[in-house]
């Protein structure tokens, strides 16, 4: 192991490996950055460059536009309140209006700072903890997927105040209702898609995204005018080193997040948003100012960046060592590895060790450089909030179309962000929480087809729930949750 490791950082300190990761990196924050892009177009497009190159080289290229495009998610979250990458959907609740209270930087840097910590903490579990963590995730069937997912769509629902908890689970409700859209996955029924042609594919994640967040808020700012940012304090950047000495206040969230996102990273097909949603309530039940959360609170941008970029070195896991992607992300990847004739799984280890732990220095390497760019690009982040309306809400509105068009080259997508666009802004006038409906969206199809595979395997018997120990710790989670939120309803203050 040792040998293999020592062959592995040789392999990734020579220069021609250090150019391409000064060159992916920036790429990948931009492609974090624009809304509609993302890590999955970003490496996709990518993919075919990396066919002539050398398999280290070109495998790190895409690693490192993967890990830089987490993190550039925050930074269009935080200053235009739209999420660059679903995984930074819970970024914005609390990282949107500190920039409105003129901490854009600060709340910038607290990104880099935490997506850093998570990220290195995903590298470090991945090196030395790899194949026990891809043992527990097989462990993980559809009985299981079905309770963690009901556990991410209660915590959601069930985490805002008692004034907003009906408006939160009416959304979170529409959310479920916008899941249900499009073919039967398990028939051939269409449900809900009026005869429109395009909704039998399901209701698509992008142009709701993009609409409800990006173009609602072109919409507001159209109404109020971008100059209603409070620049005061812009002007100076938060000192990098003083952000890690702040962190400390913050260092049960970063470990609980960052665990969140390693672990939820390892099983396949659940993806960042998840974690993301999970770690930002949990840091908010177990804050002593909870009420802080959603108002430009820093720990509330600590949890989401550390835990979604955390799930990077998490989702490599299964990938890496059972040949399984994680997430759509680490599948594209799995096609660079067979183009070079390289067999992701337990024999990878045996056959290109050295290769492996080039992987494992690659994306310690890609954290360090993204804390460099993160923190010294933070003025010209900041910038967009100085930019006057008339150039950025036409500027959000050709990115938001363009964004909605990329994935599936359709108008129709571009009518569907437009839709959702003209609902989030009435949604955000009468004070609508707009993140339980994406939560809704993305756990509701994992939440049915879960259930509804786990009551084929057992006959119909829902005891299957509470038979595997770990769907019934989830559920008995989930139940003390609703219990305890009752109570609050019923005999609370808050």
């Amino acid at each position: 192991m040792f040998a293999d490791f020592a062959a592995g950082w040789e392999a990734v300190l020579n220069i021609k490996l250090i150019l391409v990761l000064l060159f992916s990196v920036p790429l990948g924050i931009v492609i974090g950055v624009l809304p509609g892009v993302g890590a999955v177009v970003g490496v996709t497009v990518l993919l075919p460059l990396t066919f002539g190159m050398e398999p280290v080289h070109g495998i790190c290229m895409l690693v490192a536009v993967y890990c830089g495009a987490f993190y550039g998610g925050a930074v269009s979250a935080i200053l235009i309140n739209t999420p660059g990458t679903p995984a930074a959907i819970c970024t914005i609740l609390d990282g949107y209006p500190m920039a409105r209270k003129g901490e854009a930087h600060r709340a910038l840097t607290a990104a880099v700072v935490a997506s850093f910590i998570g990220g290195v903490f995903s590298v470090i579990i991945l090196t030395f903890c790899a194949p026990l963590i891809a043992r527990i995730a097989l462990k993980f069937s559809f009985t299981e997927y079905c309770a963690i997912a009901l556990f991410g769509i209660i915590m959601v629902i069930t985490s805002g105040s008692k004034q907003s908890f009906l408006k939160g689970l009416l959304m979170g409700t529409f959310g479920l209702f916008l899941a249900c859209i499009g073919q039967d996955k398990m028939g051939t029924v269409d449900r809900f898609t009026f005869g429109i042609l395009e909704l039998s594919r399901g209701m698509p994640l992008l142009p709701v995204v993009v609409g409800l967040f990006a173009i609602s808020q072109a919409l507001l700012l159209t109404e109020k005018g971008a100059k209603a940012v409070q620049l005061d304090g812009m002007e100076r950047r938060a000192g990098l080193w003083e952000m890690f000495k702040e962190m400390k206040k913050y260092k049960a969230t970063l470990i609980r997040s960052s665990l969140i996102g390693t672990g939820v990273g390892a099983i396949p097909g659940i993806g960042a948003a998840i974690s993301a949603f999970v770690a930002y309530s949990m840091a908010k039940r177990a804050s002593k100012t909870p009420e802080k959360f959603g108002t430009g609170h820093m720990e509330g941008v600590v949890a989401s960046e550390s835990s979604n970029n955390s799930t990077t070195g998490g989702a490599l896991i299964p990938l890496l060592t059972l040949g399984i992607p994680g997430d759509p992300i680490t599948a594209i990847m799995l096609g660079a590895f067979l183009v070079h004739g390289l067999i992701p799984g337990p024999m990878l280890f045996v056959e290109a060790g050295p290769f492996v732990y080039a992987i494992f220095a690659t994306m310690l390497l890609t954290y360090f450089l993204i804390l460099a760019y993160g923190y010294f690009g933070t003025y010209l982040f900041a910038a967009i909030l100085k930019v006057r309306e008339e150039v950025l809400v036409p500027s959000i509105l050709v990115i938001s179309f363009i964004g909605a068009y990329a994935v599936n080259s359709s108008l129709f997508d571009v009518g569907l962000a437009l839709i959702f666009g003209v609902l989030g802004y009435f949604l955000t006038k009468f004070q609508f929480p707009l993140p339980p409906i994406l939560m809704g969206l993305i756990l509701g199809p994992i939440a049915e087809e879960s259930m509804r595979q786990s009551l084929v395997a057992s006959s119909g018997s829902w005891t299957i729930f509470v038979t595997k120990p770990i769907s019934a710790l989830f559920l008995m989670a989930t139940a003390l949750i609703i219990l305890r939120k009752i109570y609050v309803l019923i005999f609370s203050k808050e």
